[in-house]
């Protein structure tokens, strides 16, 4: 069996759609078919493993990765980017500092530092939010980029320690991101990334 892994959020989830119809379920009966064509059927089965999930950010898919996909040795693993997952990376950073979560790895604490974040804009307010979210935003803003790039240089170096292939799927979203110049710098960043991950 050849297993491949997809690390991804609500579009590689397939949120709003049967799961027949997600691109997973999709590109695993496409490659059996296919083999089955080539004669190869009865030597190779193929199967792919989907670990999105909704709002995961790119953060959360490293970590997806190493505490799930890992575990079932894949023959290939798709870390799938959009143009949301900026976003998404502040949301999940926001999250860990108002629940007082470890941030995990030496580069997220090195970036949070370096922004300047400080633990009066981490504490809480009487409802529980973080008092200096906005605050904590627009410092993070500028760092988004090295941290996806460190978040793929940790993916890939794993892969490269177990010896699998590491493909980086990059999806537009519907609305503005369909707009080709609207997401050029984003696409053209994310290519940056993985071309220097090979």
């Amino acid at each position: 069996v050849f297993r491949i892994a997809i690390l991804g959020a609500s579009i590689d989830m397939g949120w709003g759609v049967k799961y027949q119809d997600d691109y997973a379920y999709q590109l695993e009966g496409w490659l059996n078919t296919h083999a089955q064509r080539q004669g190869f059927a009865s030597k190779r089965k193929f199967e792919v493993l989907n670990f999105a999930v909704a709002a995961y950010s790119p953060l959360q898919r490293l970590e997806s990765f190493r505490r799930k996909a890992k575990d079932f040795k894949p023959d290939l693993v798709i870390f799938s980017s959009t143009m949301l997952d900026s976003r998404l990376a502040e949301i999940h950073l926001c999250d860990a500092f108002r629940i007082q979560a470890d941030l995990t790895y030496d580069f997220v604490k090195d970036v949070v530092a370096r922004a300047g974040v400080t633990e009066g804009e981490r504490q809480l307010d009487s409802r529980g939010e973080l008092k200096g979210k906005d605050s904590i935003k627009r410092k993070l803003e500028p760092y988004y980029w090295e941290l996806y790039d460190d978040v793929v240089t940790t993916v890939a170096a794993d892969c490269r320690a177990a010896n699998v292939p590491l493909m980086m799927l990059i999806i537009p979203r519907v609305g503005k991101d369909a707009d080709a110049e609207a997401r050029a710098e984003s696409v053209g960043r994310l290519k940056a990334i993985a071309a220097r991950h090979a």
